[in-house]
């Protein structure tokens, strides 16, 4: 639908460097990335039976003496916008931490859209065979990010939690007591560590997807 420019970009034209990438396939690839790995992480941390199960694995109902499905109910939704936490199960050092994590989840839903957005423009400019690469190449790199971190969490899990918390929030509010703050009882270190093997494990199963998807629609 265009005419191809040459791979040279002379006197900056916003145009010429938006073909470029998109010849480049560059904001399709980081695009495909991020929603493989974004899409999983909305999944995984809204889906509540997954919370009942881990709760039963690791104990976590027999310390305490209230409904925490219901809590823990009231948490995924707040974060999902869908809600308020007026309890008094969490004190307000855990709300306003919890308002700080429905902060990211709401940049990661803009992101997603985002991504998809571009998706589609891709689709539009790019001839097919170049577009299925742009799928293909954004889940390899997504392979393979999954499979550095799933080694670096193996290895470490607890350090790499904190570094986590350390470059996405500005403040020490995530820095929770357990004998003060039943947010980190009701969610210990082991079910986080679920939860982030089960975003890898379902990123790089869409992501193989995704690779035989474009193996056999060129076949």
């Amino acid at each position: 639908p265009y005419d191809r420019p040459s791979g040279k970009i002379g006197k900056f034209n916003i145009f010429k460097l938006y073909y470029y990438f998109m010849l480049k396939k560059i904001p399709l690839i980081i695009a495909i990335f991020l929603l493989l790995i974004l899409i999983p992480i909305n999944i995984t941390s809204f889906d509540n039976k997954f919370y009942f199960s881990e709760f039963s694995k690791y104990g976590i109902y027999e310390k305490f003496d209230r409904d925490i499905n219901l809590e823990i109910v009231k948490v995924t939704d707040y974060i999902n916008n869908k809600g308020e936490i007026k309890s008094d199960f969490f004190n307000n050092k855990e709300k306003e931490h919890l308002k700080d994590v429905r902060n990211l989840f709401n940049i990661s839903k803009f992101l997603i859209v985002l991504c998809i957005i571009t998706t589609g423009i891709s689709y539009y400019f790019l001839r097919k065979r170049e577009f299925l690469d742009g799928l293909n190449k954004g889940a390899v790199l997504t392979i393979i990010i999954i499979l550095i971190l799933f080694i670096i969490f193996l290895i470490n899990f607890n350090t790499s939690f904190i570094i986590f918390h350390k470059l996405m929030f500005k403040n020490d509010l995530w820095l929770l007591d357990p004998a003060k703050d039943n947010l980190i009882v009701l969610l210990p270190a082991e079910i986080f560590f679920d939860i982030a093997m089960r975003i890898l494990i379902l990123s790089f199963i869409i992501s193989l997807a995704i690779i035989f998807f474009k193996k056999f629609r060129l076949v």
